[in-house]
């Protein structure tokens, strides 16, 4: 196809620019797909550890003790969707904050990083490209933590008055069938 060695070091120059937009083009789809097949992984697990957490507590409800702590910690706020809440407010504020730079990066024309070169005459040389001053992140989205869900639980509260009614007539069935004579 090419005849000689500068030849084809020409069309390796002319056209280079355009594989490399491909080649990032490419990349970036691959990225999306990746992070897709991402969530809908970290959406499955959630889903199977939530079924195993729905059993787990069910069982756990028979014990007056566990009641109790499930539905204060319903009331505080604090129960166990607490942390799908704060995943499901930090995966959208990832969101927002890619976004955030990469608007940051269009604008200042600088992708950051640090460049490492070693030369056998020079030697190891650090160079940062973000040599203008500081960064002024004043317009930086601020992460927003999660809203308190602060459910009343009837089913922990129902389960603790049935508990509390059965110790009141288990201790009134003994006072009463207790002989003083002895």
């Amino acid at each position: 196809m090419f005849g000689s060695k500068e030849e084809r070091e020409k069309y390796e120059n002319d056209h280079m620019w355009g594989w490399m937009e491909e080649n990032d083009a490419a990349q970036r789809q691959m990225t999306k797909e990746i992070e897709a097949q991402g969530v809908k992984l970290q959406e499955d697990l959630r889903n199977r550890k939530a079924l195993q957490e729905r059993l787990a507590f069910a069982l756990s409800r028979f014990s007056p003790a566990s009641a109790y702590q499930l539905a204060a910690m319903s009331i505080a706020g604090t129960d166990i969707s607490l942390k799908s809440r704060y995943e499901d407010g930090l995966r959208s504020y990832r969101t927002i904050l890619n976004a955030f730079t990469e608007k940051k990066q269009k604008e200042t024309g600088d992708v950051g990083g640090i460049r490492i070169t070693m030369d056998s005459e020079k030697g190891v040389s650090i160079s940062s490209p973000r040599e203008n001053g500081t960064l002024n992140l004043t317009d930086m989205p601020q992460f927003t933590p999660p809203a308190s869900a602060g459910v009343i639980p009837v089913t922990d509260i129902g389960i603790l008055l049935f508990s509390i009614m059965v110790a009141f007539a288990g201790s009134i069935t003994g006072f009463l069938r207790y002989d003083m004579r002895s």
